[in-house]
């Protein structure tokens, strides 16, 4: 990595934008009854990643699914319209307005997102731009079933996960809402299975600790853990309920998928893929609408891999399809968030 330290759902909490205090305990029923309103992605999808560049440098590429070698790749550098410098995570949330991190004007202390509407190009401006009290080098983010924004970088360096609640229909700084700290050491990739609870990465795990799971209702109470990976990186469940991750060890590098039934304490991985890999540094995951699995490697030589896994299932042997760069990607050394739609 060149710096230290999924599509989402649910209707938005409609708290008040910007108030500190103001915690939100899901309930499992009523994240699954948010989750049952999901509008199924349509086929024709774009696959977006970032360069994690400075001023003046691309930040965002996107393409058409599925991804080739040889394909028209758009290319959007920072520039005054925009605002992106180090752009690194990226998500699109419940109304198709996508979320990218960004060092913003306190050059990442508070870090910043930028939300723009589709279709991205060059002249775009953000529809708005939050500054999160609290961040300092932001990671990754992501969204519960309401639309609560979840995000690592925490001011604590690194071991804290903020939430910051809406509505966000107006620009301005948001203060967190909840704080995470218990069980996590240097949080990393996130996500929320389909019950509400919540899963954080530890990117200085020590096999022990890989993977800190908050069950519903979130509170900064003890996690419980999955394990066997060292520097795990983003996480994603599929539409079965299967959860991958990484090791991005130096000894390792493999991609792999703790099942549906076996994400309970202490669970190893089920499945570990090595194949094809070599010295990556999966960053973060995202599927196609047919269930391709892509993910964004900001490791020795940056690339985007994706996976046939709407043909082919996961398996300890199945390689990637595709390990995609170009001169831009070479140039930056990072490709750090990824997202479809």
């Amino acid at each position: 990595m060149n710096r230290s330290f999924a599509v989402l759902t649910g209707a938005l909490l409609l708290t008040a934008c910007g108030e500190s205090g103001m915690i939100s305990e899901t309930t499992p029923n009523a994240i699954a009854s948010a989750a049952s309103s999901i509008v199924p992605l349509t086929d024709a999808q774009k696959v977006y990643w970032t360069l994690d560049g400075a001023s003046g440098i691309s930040q965002v590429q996107f393409a058409n699914v599925p991804l080739r070698a040889r394909s028209k790749v758009t290319t959007i550098d920072s520039n005054s319209n925009n605002m992106l410098v180090f752009s690194s995570d990226m998500r699109f949330d419940a109304e198709g307005r996508m979320w990218i991190y960004t060092f913003g004007r306190y050059g990442g202390n508070p870090g910043s997102v930028n939300v723009f509407d589709l279709p991205l190009t060059k002249k775009s401006r953000p529809r708005y731009q939050f500054v999160l009290q609290g961040t300092n080098g932001l990671t990754h983010m992501t969204f519960d079933a309401f639309g609560n924004l979840w995000v690592t970088g925490g001011t604590q360096c690194c071991t804290a996960v903020l939430e910051y609640t809406g509505p966000f229909n107006k620009s301005g700084t948001l203060l967190p809402a909840m704080t995470l700290t218990k069980g996590i050491q240097s949080p990393w990739g996130l996500a929320f299975d389909k019950n509400g609870n919540f899963y954080v990465s530890n990117s200085a795990s020590d096999m022990k600790h890989s993977i800190a799971v908050f069950t519903a209702p979130i509170s900064n109470r003890q996690p419980y853990f999955l394990t066997g990976l060292q520097r795990p990186g983003g996480l994603i469940f599929d539409v079965a309920g299967n959860l991958y991750a990484s090791d991005n060890s130096t000894s390792l590098s493999a991609i792999v998928r703790y099942n549906s039934d076996h994400l309970t304490a202490g669970a190893q991985p089920d499945i570990v893929d090595p194949t094809g890999l070599h010295g990556i540094y999966e960053e973060n995951f995202a599927f196609t609408s047919a269930g391709d699995l892509y993910f964004s490697n900001c490791g020795r030589h940056a690339s985007i891999y994706w996976y046939p896994t709407s043909k082919k299932p996961f398996a300890a042997g199945l390689a990637p399809s595709l390990n995609y760069t170009n001169h831009y990607i070479n140039g930056v050394a990072c490709v750090w968030g990824i997202a479809i739609k």
